[in-house]
């Protein structure tokens, strides 16, 4: 069988930007005003004035769990425009227009909620999940077999030690993406359920972080480490990676339909806010590739698609649910980390439809396991899941 892998490099972000303006902590807001409107000291300072004074207003307004929430959005919204028109104040007449041009660029010809918006109803009419499938299989086929064999240019200059530590880090992240995935199944459910209030409440907790600050720390040591070397790798294939980013800017134009504006207007808010950070989150996926994988871009799609597991991570049991695109044989097996088979869960005929199954792995140890699903031609899918005690 072959390695499954863990995720391959995201060697172009999507159009999207997380962390938005009523998010930033005052401090952020404060630096990014100064640098694009050239802000004297003396403004800075009253700046500071006004944000310190308006802290505590905006932590209450946030915290209020008496009003609903359209009642608190619309609150929000009056709060920004006071803090807006205060800061307004401040500013000569060329920091002015040069500060309704920022406001206009955040919130797009949209309406009050901005641009971010297009993409949030696009998502909600079910073009996401369209998106992601195929981001994911132009990826597979045109960017990782590429990475993959830079990548194996990398592995011997990697120490023993170091790549140890990739191997942990690789079990790590998949630990947090079961996590996330779980999290956010619980937060659909509970929207699907009529519960909002606790679905939107998930939206914003802390524990699905991507890494916690220890992991953080290891996988910025290694991207440290081994930077100057991955640097000439990437590149290597820097005319390649540009046209990845064309391709992917052009599967995201036609998939939610938006026009060349909503997509450079994205792109430009993303270099501005986050283009270091972006560029060692793509040297950290790089490092996490495995160079003996095999890839697997030339090979026929697997019939088995929408593989989900819940709980993930599991302490006795999960449920395992799967969509079987055409009616043929069906296999599914557990295996270790190695790709050992443990056993086989399941081996019949299907009809076409969604189905479920329930594995047990109270029987094994904490560790990484694979659910492989192979479909009436021998193509297999595969779903990682963590056993935790």
């Amino acid at each position: 069988m072959k390695k499954v892998i863990i995720s391959s490099l995201v060697a172009i972000m999507i159009l999207f930007v997380q962390q938005i303006w009523a998010q930033r902590s005052p401090e952020r807001k404060i630096d990014h005003l100064k640098t694009e409107l050239n802000l004297s000291d003396d403004q800075v300072e009253q700046l500071e004035q006004i944000f310190e004074s308006k802290h505590e207003e905006m932590k209450s307004l946030r915290g209020d769990e008496e009003k609903t929430r359209e009642e608190k959005r619309a609150a929000m919204e009056d709060f920004r425009a006071t803090i807006n028109k205060e800061i307004e104040n401040v500013l000569n007449e060329d920091q002015l227009t040069k500060f309704q041009e920022i406001k206009k660029e955040r919130h797009g010809e949209h309406g009050r909620r901005g641009h971010r918006m297009g993409f949030h109803k696009k998502f909600k009419d079910g073009k996401g999940r369209e998106l992601h499938a195929q981001i994911k299989a132009y990826k597979d086929e045109n960017i990782k077999p590429v990475m993959l064999e830079q990548r194996a240019k990398l592995e011997p200059k990697i120490s023993e030690s170091d790549k140890q530590l990739i191997a942990e880090l690789r079990v790590e992240f998949e630990k947090n993406k079961a996590k996330r995935e779980a999290h956010f199944k619980e937060m659909k459910q509970n929207c699907e359920s009529g519960n909002k209030k606790e679905g939107i409440r998930g939206r914003h907790m802390h524990g699905d972080k991507r890494m916690d600050d220890e992991t953080h720390e290891k996988m910025k040591g290694l991207v440290e480490r081994y930077q100057k070397d991955i640097e000439p790798l990437f590149e290597e294939v820097a005319d390649q990676q540009e046209k990845w980013k064309n391709d992917i800017k052009e599967i995201t134009k036609n998939t939610l339909g938006l026009d060349s504006e909503e997509i450079e207007r994205g792109m430009r808010r993303m270099k501005r806010h986050h283009v270091d950070r972006m560029e060692k989150m793509k040297m950290g996926r790089f490092l996490l590739l495995d160079p003996n994988e095999e890839s697997n871009a030339n090979e026929p799609q697997s019939l088995i698609r929408e593989i989900s597991a819940f709980p993930n991570p599991a302490s006795s049991v999960t449920t395992i649910e799967y969509d079987v695109l055409e009616k043929g044989q069906v296999m599914i097996e557990l295996r270790d980390r190695k790709g050992k088979l443990l056993k086989t869960v399941k081996n019949e005929i299907h009809e076409k439809g969604k189905y479920s199954v329930t594995i047990l792995l109270e029987s094994y140890k904490s560790d990484l396991f694979y659910v492989v699903i192979k479909d009436k031609n021998g193509v297999s899918a595969t779903k990682n899941i963590v056993r935790v005690r």
